[in-house]
């Protein structure tokens, strides 16, 4: 578990802090470069209710979780 909680900003960070540009499509240029204001952001505590805008968006019966229940689960249980 500690393993998994340590992918994503891993991920991230290799992700984002480069200081060039990278030319994914010939007409398209994405900026991989994060302002401080976007990373505080991102690492903010999630609300309640931001949880549950993202629960209620997820098809219930996608991809459980590390604990083996799907969505439609949680939703129906009310623990979210």
């Amino acid at each position: 578990m500690e393993k998994i909680k340590l992918m994503p900003p891993e991920f991230y960070q290799k992700l984002f802090n480069q200081d060039s540009y990278i030319n994914y499509f010939p007409d398209l240029v994405v900026k991989k470069i994060l302002t401080n204001e976007t990373k505080d952001w991102l690492v903010r505590p999630f609300t309640k209710g931001e949880t549950k805008a993202a629960l209620f968006q997820m098809n219930p019966d996608k991809a459980p979780g590390p604990d083996g229940f799907n969505a439609s689960f949680i939703k129906r249980t009310g623990i979210w």
